[in-house]
C-alpha cells in the first residue's frame, strides 16, 4: 500500500512540503562527515589525517607488522580504512577514529590461518556476575581495551598490502 492512499491529494503536497522541510534540518553539517572509503576521508584531510596516523602509529608502536619484500606467488591480503565519531553523552564529537582493518575475507584457511576464535564470556557467565554483584551491593564497571586483536601473535606467514595513504 502506498503511504500517498492514506491522505487525501490535497493533504498530499503538504506532506512533500513538510518531508522537504525536514530534510533540510536534519542534514549533517560538514564536520560530522563520515567518510565510507579512503578516497572520500582525502578529500577531507584536516578531519580525518590525525586519526589514521594515530592508527598506523598504535600499529607501529605495538609492531604489529613489519616492512619487507613480497616473495614471488605469494598473495598479499588487502587493508582497508573504516571510520567513525566517538560522541560524549550530549552527542557532541569528542573523538574521529580511523581503524586499519584487514579484509580478512581474502585470507586462506591453512595458508594465512589455521584457527579463529576470541575469548568472549559467556551469557550465563555474564548473567551470574551481574546478580552476584547485585546481591552483595557491588558496583560493576565496564572497560574498552584498545587494540586488543593487535596483542595474538599471528599464524603462519601474513603479507598485507599497504595502507592506502601509507604506500611511502
Amino acid at each position: 500500500m502506498d503511504w500517498a492512499m492514506l491522505v487525501d491529494e490535497e493533504e498530499e503536497e503538504n506532506v512533500w512540503q513538510m518531508l522537504e522541510a525536514h530534510n533540510m534540518t536534519i542534514s549533517k553539517p560538514d564536520n560530522e562527515f563520515v567518510p565510507k572509503t579512503f578516497k572520500e576521508a582525502k578529500e577531507r584531510r584536516d578531519l580525518w589525517s590525525e586519526p589514521m596516523e594515530k592508527e598506523i602509529g598504535k600499529m607501529e608502536t605495538r609492531k604489529a607488522w613489519m616492512p619487507m619484500d613480497k616473495p614471488d606467488g605469494v598473495k598479499e591480503i588487502g587493508v582497508k580504512w573504516c571510520y567513525t565519531l566517538k560522541r560524549d553523552s550530549d552527542g557532541k564529537i569528542i573523538e574521529r577514529r580511523a581503524r586499519l582493518v584487514v579484509k580478512g575475507y581474502m585470507q586462506e584457511k591453512r595458508v594465512h590461518y589455521w584457527d579463529s576464535w576470541a575469548v568472549v564470556a559467556r551469557y550465563e557467565s555474564f548473567r551470574m556476575i551481574i546478580a552476584i554483584a547485585t546481591y552483595l551491593g557491588l558496583t560493576l564497571w565496564s572497560g574498552n581495551f584498545a587494540s586488543v586483536y593487535l596483542n595474538p601473535k599471528p599464524q603462519g606467514r601474513n603479507y598485507l598490502a599497504l595502507p592506502p595513504g601509507f604506500e611511502s
